[in-house]
């Protein structure tokens, strides 16, 4: 877990990793004060339904509903929709929101209310924020940095 260090920082360290597990993914990194204060790095599957409970127990930065994300390059936009579905089956009618990449957005709940997005999606390759595609089911859970 890569915990406590600056939003540059992590976002630094983003732009010259390889992809996890080759993969595309988001990058989420959360603040508790002005994308810069004790932040910690998550990275999430792309065009796959997840369950945060699941993939980071006990985490309080997570609600309880699944979650599927997906990434427009052309518009610079995530679109995260929330269900109140669990177990990473994305069921039911979700409640789509978007959020710009690669800009200090918020507020989110507690305990890190401000963050950023950064879709992750060259193999090998590190950053980009060319999103797009969708990815196939992993096998494994993502876990956070």
């Amino acid at each position: 877990c890569r915990q406590g260090r600056t939003h540059a920082e992590l976002m630094r360290e983003n732009a010259t990793r390889p992809l996890v597990w080759g993969h595309p993914a988001l990058n989420m990194t959360v603040c508790r004060s002005s994308c810069s204060v004790d932040c910690k790095s998550y990275d999430l599957p792309l065009g796959v339904c997840y369950s945060p409970p699941l993939l980071f127990p006990g985490d309080p930065q997570w609600g309880a509903g699944d979650v599927l994300d997906q990434c427009d390059a052309a518009a610079g936009i995530l679109t995260r929709t929330l269900y109140s579905s669990s177990g990473g089956t994305c069921r039911g009618g979700g409640s789509p929101v978007q959020v710009p990449l690669d800009v200090c957005v918020g507020p989110f709940g507690p305990p890190r209310p401000s963050g950023s997005f950064q879709c992750l999606d060259t193999p090998g390759g590190g950053a980009t924020r060319a999103g797009g595609g969708v990815a196939r089911p992993l096998g494994g859970g993502f876990g956070y940095r």
